[in-house]
């Protein structure tokens, strides 16, 4: 046995072990499919998954604001969703989720063993820190970017780790392959930024490290063709993604992609710095098990990063450019107007990995018996979970709006009170002689029910870029004001559901818009349109869904 191995550890009880973390993981997945909160995102981006599987392409024939990749990942998920809704389309998501979490632990398994550490303990990390952590699992259940580019991001890196095997092996005649395995991991890093634009600073942040490396070492040839299959595999999936919508509609990918995102500003230095701090905070807290596990780890430096049997020199192993990529898009983020801390979901499989990393070093040299260490790793387990179980994420799943002194339960969840909702509307449009179509800017709405909105509004809230001159609106594929008061006067289809998120977001300052301009909107639908329903308490944020019907039928 390797001297690095914990002594006596069985096979069985490492499957016990891990096997345990991973039925904790997919209870979690489970809880947060049917029970998680919906977001008004998951309604544009299924939708326009929609659109793309119709034959659309983003940009020219819809406006978007996330990378070409989501809205064609989601066309594979079409199918699902016209059968399932948005549970289909979380239950697509919640897989890649799921594969994220599975290729992270890969990924840590891999480097672990060339650096001569027991992959065990570092998968044990992973599957444990990603899966049993209810903030991360639910972010990359509900239907946003992260999961989708946390796959394409390491499944890119283990194809890079796997080159980096074979340049330590000095086999000259490998270098074909270290190129090509090189430059498709550059690719998948690729994919990922096409899929959310952060995701594009992990190419250089990845490079460059082993490229100052290569150049420091004599100029290897292998781990030259590393870096040079990674810079030519990522220059062209960047090509890939961009350039064919760069030629078809250039002036519609810049300003999804950049001028939309450049135009939230804050005013003044305090409440901008308050964001910041608000942001670091709200990220230590979702992840705080994992801070404290590094500053642990920090404090048994002497042990834990012991490099015994850790390759050397050129053939050093992804540790330090897995850092280097976590803090690049980190600040990236912290550098934005108003910085969500979900936006750090898709690059935290990074940080657990290479944490992970120092807490295999320190476990290799416990040489306690069998029964403690899995007794120690049980209850470890335990108590992640229970930390996940314990906040306010899962609370709020199951929890209505507080009462005077009272916490009442909710009588379903909100995709279940979705799938109600949408259910009606679809048995209430059988009778009708009017087209499918439902002016709303609560997508998930018709998403569910399987209705269309109107042209330049299929981004949901964020569909109002009211001040926008009559023919950019048009080549942008969005709606000023004109366009939003030609589509409520004009009253087309059998529905219109709004909620307080219903036209009153001016985009792309992301500004309320006045009550009085509002109300004058809503007024406009008066015209045509009678009112029918109020769902109370749906949705995200829990606001009321007001339904109108046609007058007349």
């Amino acid at each position: 046995m390797h001297a690095s191995c914990p002594a006596g550890l069985s096979v069985m009880s490492r499957v016990l072990v891990l096997g345990g973390a991973v039925a904790g993981m997919l209870l979690l997945y489970a809880v947060a499919l049917w029970w998680g909160e919906l977001n008004q995102d998951e309604g544009w981006y299924l939708y326009a998954g929609r659109l793309v599987f119709e034959g659309q392409v983003p940009y020219r024939d819809f406006a978007s604001t996330q990378g070409p990749v989501m809205a064609y990942g989601y066309a594979l998920a079409y199918p699902l969703v016209r059968a399932g809704g948005v549970l289909g389309g979380r239950l697509f998501t919640a897989g890649l989720g799921v594969l994220s979490i599975l290729l992270a632990g890969c990924l840590a398994r891999r480097i672990a063993l060339r650096r001569g550490v027991d992959a065990f303990w570092p998968v044990l990390v992973v599957l444990a820190f990603c899966g049993l952590n209810v903030y991360q699992v639910y972010f990359t259940t509900i239907v946003k970017t992260y999961a989708l580019a946390a796959v394409c991001l390491l499944a890119g890196l283990i194809l890079l780790e796997r080159a980096l095997a074979l340049v330590a092996a000095k086999v000259e005649r490998v270098s074909g392959m270290v190129f090509g395995l090189a430059a498709a991991g550059g690719l998948l890093l690729a994919l990922s930024a096409g899929t959310r634009l952060s995701a594009a600073f992990v190419l250089p942040a990845c490079w460059l490290p082993l490229a100052l490396r290569w150049w420091r070492c004599g100029r290897p040839s292998l781990l030259g063709h590393w870096v040079a299959g990674l810079l030519v595999g990522g220059t062209a999936g960047i090509v890939l993604c961009f350039v064919p919508f760069l030629l078809l509609a250039s002036e519609g990918l810049q300003f999804g992609l950049l001028t939309y995102h450049a135009g939230r500003a804050v005013d003044g230095w305090f409440p901008l710095l308050f964001y910041k701090a608000g942001f670091v905070l709200r990220v230590i807290q979702s992840y705080w098990p994992l801070l404290a596990m590094v500053m642990l780890m920090g404090l048994c430096t002497r042990v834990g990063f012991r490099r015994r049997g850790a390759a050397t020199g050129a053939a050093a192993p992804l540790q330090l450019p897995l850092w280097s990529c976590f803090v690049t898009v980190t600040v990236v983020h912290l550098l934005s107007a108003f910085p969500y801390d979900d936006y750090q979901v898709f690059i935290m499989p990074l940080a657990v990995v290479a944490a992970s990393l120092g807490v295999g070093h320190c476990l290799s040299e416990w040489r306690a018996e069998e029964r403690i260490q899995v007794q120690w790793a049980i209850g470890g387990l335990m108590l992640l979970l229970l930390y996940s179980l314990s906040g306010p994420l899962l609370h709020g799943w199951v929890l209505a709006p507080r009462d005077r002194i009272w916490w009442p339960l909710r009588a379903e969840s909100s995709l279940g009170q979705l799938r109600r909702v949408g259910r009606d509307l679809r048995e209430g449009s059988k009778r009708a002689d009017v087209g499918g179509t439902m002016i709303t800017q609560d997508t998930y709405v018709a998403v569910e029910a399987g209705f269309r909105v109107p042209a330049g509004m299929e981004m949901g809230p964020f569909s109002n870029f009211l001040d926008l001159d009559d023919a950019r609106a048009q080549r942008l594929r969005v709606l000023n004001r004109a366009g939003v008061e030609e589509v409520l006067s004009r009253g087309d289809g059998l529905w219109v559901a709004y909620s307080a998120y219903g036209f009153s977001i001016v985009a792309p300052s992301i500004e309320p818009l006045p009550d009085v301009e509002r109300d004058r909107l809503l007024a406009m639908l008066a015209q045509h349109f009678v009112f029918f329903a109020v769902e109370p308490s749906f949705g995200q944020a829990m606001t009321d869904l007001h339904i109108y019907r046609r007058k007349g039928k």
